[in-house]
């Protein structure tokens, strides 16, 4: 759920490499400069492996994210236990699928510059203008300057939903603490064999399905899902060489998606309604890993049926920036746009202001590109320049 995937990075720094490479050949006109500029790069350039069906899945991902709020603040959303039972997880699947093999070595010091610092800065950047647009409207409607205490606890706590001790005024933004917890906990389970890996990280899930007290903070109570979900991806990808073939060619896919929907639809039936936010798992936490399992399944076929177009890998690269600020776009459409009476009218009419959302999300992240860069990404300006 980051700008830039691993393989992304690497495929960006060879084709720059070569890029400039290329430009030095043709102004001097001499092989042996092509061979100078190969021996100063400091790291070896490896073949990148590009996944094109990840931008596919992320935009379709991020698209159930923002129409299921839709839910809430407008109107009722066809089905939408079934989105529930798994957008949010398979975006940790997604994030599991893309981090390196060695991973489960990685030392804290690593793991902490490299994933963990980033959602950190992520979340204390986007929670702090949540907190300055919670507190300024709060005091507007009170008529006075009231006390942000209440705010920044919520922050702090790092959970979102209904019931919740010290909910988090944004509640989108509980996924960034949801997400550094469970990339901890994934790790230690990367570090085992896989089969105590896969023995932890089902032991982990339980927990979180049985668990019935206050919730925790930053969603420890919850965190298992996610870790779940993380080593379900890391695992595919140590194994994708002799599991793609159940997605390729294209018929396989056709037939993996439509398997994939009825099991998410039968399980979705079955289990009830269910949302990792809130801690609700449904009826049975086994049929909600299930359901995760068949979710995972059909948005890996409908990427790989659908070619990464332009505007998917756009959306892609910027979920996370959708992820913080759609909340309060989809808030403002269902105060002041007009609900239709029909049905009909209404679900065409929440797909038509889904993209809408996602649109100016797009824009506003375009917008605060150069922040992010600079506080998330801890990139320089000349640094941001040169990518």
């Amino acid at each position: 759920s980051g700008r830039k995937s691993g393989t992304e990075s690497i495929t960006w720094a060879t084709s720059a490499f070569e890029r400039r490479s290329q430009n030095a050949v043709g102004k001097n006109n001499h092989s042996t400069i092509l061979k100078k500029a190969i021996q100063s790069v400091r790291m070896p350039i490896v073949p990148s492996e590009r996944f094109d069906w990840i931008d596919t899945a992320k935009a379709a991902l991020i698209f159930l994210v923002v129409l299921g709020h839709f839910h809430y603040s407008f109107a009722p959303v066809p089905e939408k236990d079934i989105i529930y039972a798994f957008h949010v997880p398979a975006f940790l699947f997604i994030t599991g699928f893309l981090l390196p093999k060695t991973f489960g070595q990685t030392g804290p010091r690593e793991l902490t510059q490299k994933w963990l610092g980033p959602y950190i800065r992520a979340y204390g950047l986007f929670s702090s203008l949540a907190l300055v647009i919670w507190w300024a409207g709060l005091s507007l409607k009170a008529g006075q300057i009231v006390s942000p205490r209440l705010g920044i606890l919520g922050v702090l706590y790092g959970v979102g939903g209904q019931e919740n001790f010290f909910q988090h005024q944004n509640q989108p933004l509980w996924y960034f603490p949801f997400l550094i917890v469970s990339l901890m906990g994934a790790r230690g389970c990367a570090a085992l064999p896989p089969a105590a890996g896969w023995g932890l990280a089902a032991a982990l899930a339980a927990f979180a399905a049985v668990y019935d007290g206050p919730r925790l903070p930053w969603s420890l109570d919850v965190g298992g899902m996610g870790v779940l979900a993380l080593f379900a991806g890391h695992r595919l990808r140590h194994n994708w060489g002799g599991l793609r073939c159940l997605f390729e060619p294209r018929p396989r896919a056709v037939t993996m998606l439509a398997l994939g929907l009825t099991a998410l639809a039968a399980i979705s039936y079955l289990n009830g309604a269910t949302n990792i936010n809130g801690a609700s798992f449904g009826q049975s936490g086994l049929l909600y890993a299930l359901g995760m399992a068949a979710g995972f399944c059909t948005i890996l076929a409908l990427g790989m049926l659908v070619p990464a177009q332009r505007i998917l890998s756009t959306i892609a690269a910027e979920t996370l920036t959708i992820f913080a600020l759609h909340f309060y776009f989809v808030r403002a459409a269902g105060s002041f746009v007009p609900r239709p009476e029909s049905r009909l009218a209404q679900v065409i009419v929440m797909i038509l202001l889904t993209v809408m959302v996602i649109a100016i999300c797009l824009g506003l992240a375009r917008l605060l590109q150069p922040l992010l860069d600079r506080v998330i990404f801890l990139r320089s300006r000349r640094a941001v320049r040169d990518i």
